[in-house]
């Protein structure tokens, strides 16, 4: 089939394609995007969403007309033909006629024509007074109304009048009618499926009145039974076990609204006393050879159902109270630009009808709950009718006008349509009845990790007979960036020497997947060309698990078929999960519960529902130590009791004596004006990872919406309901990693808010179990709340050498540089050099003073470590060039370290090769190993191609401490918004001490698993907060320091007291006009920074992971 392994579609993620000109023009305004669209063609994106978006339009258009088409059945695995759903109930249950005596089979009660006929009466009548009115008042209100720009007295002004007279009042009777045949079809529908209803339950009944109902009384084949018990629940029914739902129809319709619609919120939802009803229900055998096409997930015992449903909403009037009895949403819409104003609009949503038929299949199991999987799908169009009217429940219906009720009618066909055959929705029904939102593994099966070495031979694109090369990671069918090297100027061997690593998620495997390896071409003035492209199966790699194999293949084309100049070298491996260690399991109690009050029945815990031994192993067993390397999981399921700090004042009318000095919450809401926007962002390792949506104006905010995958598999598309899985990354060491939840405040006119964060080291949490769910308190911030997080860790079977255990942020402390290993006549050569220390993101300059000559080497040492901020420390360089001190400096030789090879905090000199070369460019740009061979000497590049000769070898003393610092203030760009937001937690952070701890030891490679009483603190870092509480000041010290500090240093003291007040929105930026001065200098910095950005030759580098 044409659509076998198609990629997984986004929502409303349609566009056309760009004009010639237009395209031409946006490569000089902005060459990144256009380099973005590039890399949609090559991929085939583009040509595959095009394609969906006109299936399904096409769909949506011929069964709009009534077109039947024969499509695959997903459930019997056969051929089945399908049609939009219309509004005879003896059309749509025809088929389930045929197969017996039933319920079907029983006319239908009389409907109370009369009253039909006065409610049509009265409708008929008010159109037709409002148009008679139209008639008459229009040509009378025109007469005395001149007609602009026409003399009375022309030949025209008559005419013309007398087309206005008849043309308007023309449009108001159309608009009329339209609303009466609208009115008049759904009450003639109401009364029909009330006369259904009323067959229903009178199924059964005694009809000879004997007393006794009788077998031949009985109906047979009746889903009635069904229809009884949905009568009863519905009533009763908590619609809040339908948040989940609520939650993604929010998310869906965030990611659809127009751009004047900045914010959506749905904040009520009622299911009514009107139940949905089961028309006809019957058992589907399955088709011939099906047990052929079942996928490994599909086999086993199953029943295959097809079902016909209908929903009428109850007759209404135009009170709440009415309208309360049916199915109904009020959805909140905030109008306005984003960030600048806003008002709320509610909408009262009415669901007036639904009619369809559909097929299930439910997977059978022998455990409890006895069902493993449903897959549902449509046959064919429903037909829902729904009333929305804004404002009020009492103003108009807007679906009774005539281009906006069409126009909301083809948007929900089109949305539908989605899941008519042989689109499938798959629903794990074992997670979802069993009721727990708790992750015990994550949804990817491994990891794919890659070493990309470096290129040869490529193509030379710019006028130079060179090329900018960087590489990108990619799926092979989307062109989404999962990884980018760095870029090196002006090569065309380029030795890239890094490391990507790429989780695997289970439905790529389904669909076939390939991983990407992409070369380009870096331009500053344009969008970047691809010089060659290399794919590598993920199936093949699995077979293959826990084999890395080397690589160097030729590059390809774009195009099928096509080939590029140069090779890739690289090794690819993939690496799967790995269980728990049985001989670690613990009881799985929360180490924050002291030993001696675990078994007191306050302090026990829920434990999470596991439905396999994995889950069960999971759930009491911490990771090993000997597996650090894995996959982590961090979900946020709600964030609760939200509240914003009193930065106004507390005395309210004067001061009183004895006045209560705060007045506390009594009363606790959920929603009104003064609640905050949140919305959290993830920090793994200090790198922001993952977003959130905004949850507007709530004091309860429920992240933990159930997502909806799409999984197109060989012969059809199809789409599982899982619970959200916030984010996944590979992490490489869990023994020091830390993560940190920002819950900030989405506000107009002023920078974001931190609400209050939360900070984790996770070996203080990973004590006696791989999983850990608790409810945290949020501090440092402007505000308050509790969220309740999820955190797992699945080790994989990949032992990484110890450099590559640490962070790609950190802070080096150069402490000595020494040359050794040199003959003396380049000792006095270099003994009088100065140096220039520098990375990508910092310089430090040591003069010739400090050298000291001591036998044949120098050594040069500061008096205070030279501090160097890194941002990707495992794709960047420390560069030390000797430099003379002449009147025209130049560069004697260079030193290259890098940092990639360094481990985290240890305190050990390095030995690298100091060269003299006739292109410093390509010496510091290339790999090279410490020892000063390339780990690809199978590929040429040697010495005396590149003119290099090695005339010695630097002693550094450096030391990587990993983590974000003060120190990276210093050199980060400020108009960075993502920048400044990661500074700013880490700034609330130090202020509360929260990192204090992470300077300690690092675990050993093998430990023992701790008990409960070897860490009784909850939170990192509370026992030493509360030793601090504890500990009286010593004031007259505290005076004794002021007074002998400088006046300079009290300036900088007051500044740092000062941004710690700002930070809290107290002082100055208390007040709201102090916060919007800054915000639109922050914004105009912003902006400049975007457009610098769009010219500055940068690799494309994956994006922030967010919800919608």
């Amino acid at each position: 089939m044409s659509d076998e392994r198609r990629l997984p579609e986004r929502p409303y993620g349609a566009f056309n394609p760009v004009p010639k000109v237009a395209y031409l023009f946006q490569n000089i305004v902005d060459p990144r995007g256009a380099t973005k669209k590039k890399a949609q063609r090559a991929s085939g994106e583009r040509d595959e969403q095009k394609r969906q978006t006109h299936e399904t339009q096409k769909l949506v258009s011929d069964m709009q007309r009534g077109k039947e088409m024969d499509v695959h059945d997903p459930i019997t695995k056969g051929s089945v033909t399908i049609k939009n759903a219309d509004e005879d109930i003896h059309d749509q249950t025809e088929v389930e006629k045929a197969g017996g005596e039933n319920v079907l089979s029983m006319d239908l009660p009389e409907p109370d024509w009369e009253d039909y006929f006065r409610a049509s009466q009265a409708i008929s009548t008010r159109a037709l007074a409002l148009t008679a009115a139209s008639y008459v008042v229009i040509p009378i209100l025109l007469s005395f109304i001149p007609l602009p720009y026409l003399s009375p007295e022309s030949f025209i002004y008559r005419p013309l009048h007398l087309l206005l007279s008849l043309i308007l009042p023309s449009l108001l009777a159309y608009t009329f009618l339209f609303q009466a045949h609208r009115l008049m079809a759904n009450n003639l529908d109401e009364r029909r499926w009330h006369s259904e209803r009323l067959r229903g339950e009178m199924a059964g009944q005694d009809k000879d009145g004997d007393g006794k109902i009788s077998s031949e009384e009985r109906v047979k084949e009746s889903a009635e039974w069904l229809n009884a018990a949905l009568a009863q629940i519905i009533p009763i029914l908590n619609p809040d076990i339908f948040s989940y739902l609520i939650d993604m129809l929010e998310d869906v319709m965030q990611a659809s609204v127009p751009g004047i619609v900045h914010s959506v919120r749905i904040s009520d939802m009622g299911l009514g006393i009107t139940p949905l009803r089961i028309v006809s229900i019957r058992s589907l055998p399955d088709a011939e050879g099906a047990a052929e096409q079942e996928t490994e997930d599909e086999r086993g015992t199953h029943i295959n159902l097809e079902f016909s449903f209908a929903y009428r909403a109850a007759p209404s009037g135009s009170d709440v109270q009415s309208k309360a009895q049916n199915a109904h949403l009020l959805v909140e819409f905030f109008l306005g630009l984003k960030g600048l104003a806003g008002v709320a609009m509610p909408v009262w949503v009415e669901i007036r009808g639904v009619i369809g038929t559909g097929r299930a299949r439910l997977q059978l199991d022998g455990n409890p709950p006895f069902a493993k999987d449903c897959t549902v799908t449509l046959l064919g169009l429903p037909q829902i009718d729904i009333a929305a009217t804004p404002m009020s429940q009492k103003f108009a219906n807007v679906m009774n006008l005539p281009v906006i009720s069409t126009f909301i009618e083809n948007s929900i066909n089109t949305a539908v349509a989605e899941y008519v055959a042989p689109k499938h929705l798959v629903l794990n029904l074992k997670q979802l009845l069993s009721g727990d939102d708790i992750k015990k593994d994550t949804m990817a099966v491994g990891v794919v990790i890659i070493h990309i070495h470096r290129a040869k031979n490529i193509k030379g694109s710019d006028g130079n007979g060179k090329s900018d090369p960087y590489v990108t990671v990619c799926y092979s069918r989307l062109s989404k960036p999962l990884y980018s090297t760095r870029i090196i100027l002006g090569e065309l061997n380029p030795v890239f020497q890094e490391t990507a690593y790429i989780p695997i998620d289970a439905s790529l495997i389904k669909i076939q997947e390939s991983i990407q390896l992409q070369l380009w071409d870096s331009d500053r003035s344009s969008a970047d060309d691809v010089l060659g492209t290399v794919e590598m199966d993920i199936t093949e790699m699995i077979r293959h698990r826990g084999k890395a194999f080397r690589r160097c293949m030729a590059l390809q084309g774009t195009d099928k078929g096509t080939k590029m100049p140069g090779e890739l070298e690289f090794t690819v491996g993939f690496y799967g999960k790995v269980p728990p260690t049985t001989a670690l399991k613990t009881d799985g109690a929360d180490p924050g519960i002291p030993e001696d009050l675990k078994d007191k029945p306050e302090f026990k815990e829920a434990r999470a529902t596991a439905l396999s031994d994995l889950e069960a192993a999971v759930l009491v067993t911490p990771p090993d130590p000997a597996y650090p390397s894995g996959l982590l999981s961090v979900q946020i399921h709600e964030v609760t009791d939200l509240g914003i700090n009193n930065t106004k004042g507390s005395l309210k009318g004067g001061k009183r004596m004895g006045q209560q000095g705060a007045e506390p919450d009594v009363v606790r809401e959920e929603e009104g004006t003064h609640f905050p926007s949140s919305y959290c962002n993830i920090l793994i390792n200090d790198k922001r990872v993952y977003k959130t949506r905004v949850k507007p104006i709530s004091g309860i905010a429920n992240f933990n919406a159930g997502e909806i995958r799409r999984l197109p598999g060989p012969l059809h598309a199809s789409e599982w309901l899982i619970p959200a899985q916030g984010t996944e990354k590979f992490i490489s060491n869990w023994r020091t990693s830390h993560v940190t939840v920002v819950v900030r405040d989405s506000r107009n006119r002023e920078n974001d808010p931190i609400i209050g964060l939360v900070f984790l080291k996770l070996s203080d949490i990973f004590v006696n179990a791989s999983e850990v769910t608790r409810v945290y308190p949020l501090e440092r911030g402007i505000g308050y709340g509790n969220v309740r997080l999820s955190i797992l860790f699945r080790p994989i079977e990949a032992k990484l050498s110890s450099n590559l255990l640490g962070f790609d942020i950190g802070l080096l402390h150069l402490k000595s540089v020494k040359v050794v290993e040199v003959d003396a006549k380049v000792t006095d050569e270099l003994g009088s050099c100065k140096l220039k220390i520098g990375t990508p993101s910092s310089t430090q300059k040591v003069d010739s003073d400090v050298a000291e000559e001591e036998d044949d080497s120098v050594e040069w040492e500061p008096d205070q470590p030279l501090l160097l901020p890194l941002e990707r420390r495992y794709s960047e360089a420390m560069v030390v060039k000797f430099k003379s001190t002449g009147i025209t400096s130049s560069t004697i030789g260079t030193a290259v370290l890098w940092l990639r090879d360094l481990i985290d905090n240890d305190d050990k000199p390095v030995r690298v090769g100091i060269w003299r070369a006739e292109n410093y460019a390509r010496v510091e740009q290339n790999y090279i190993s410490a020892d000063g061979l390339e780990e690809t000497d199978s590929l040429s590049n040697d010495e005396n191609e590149e003119g290099r000769t090695r005339i010695g070898t630097l002693e550094i003393h450096v030391v990587f401490k990993p983590g974000l610092t003060e120190e990276h203030t210093k050199t980060r760009d400020t108009s960075d918004a993502h920048a400044r937001e990661e500074q700013e937690a880490l700034d609330r952070m130090d202020s509360g001490g929260l990192r204090d701890h992470l300077d300690d030891e690092p675990i050993p490679d093998l430990v023992s698993v701790k008990s409960s009483e070897d860490n009784t603190s909850v939170y990192p870092g509370e026992t030493e907060y509360v030793g601090r509480q504890n500990q009286a000041p010593d004031s007259d010290a505290e005076e004794e320091a002021d007074d002998s500090k400088s006046l300079k240093d009290k300036f900088k003291d007051w500044r740092a007291s000062q941004h710690s007040l700002h930070a809290q929105h107290r002082g100055v930026m208390q007040k709201k006009p102090a916060r919007t001065t800054k915000w639109i200098k922050d914004t105009i910095k912003q902006e400049g920074h975007n457009v610098a950005q769009r010219f500055r030759m940068t690799e494309r580098q994956p994006d922030v992971e967010t919800e919608v």
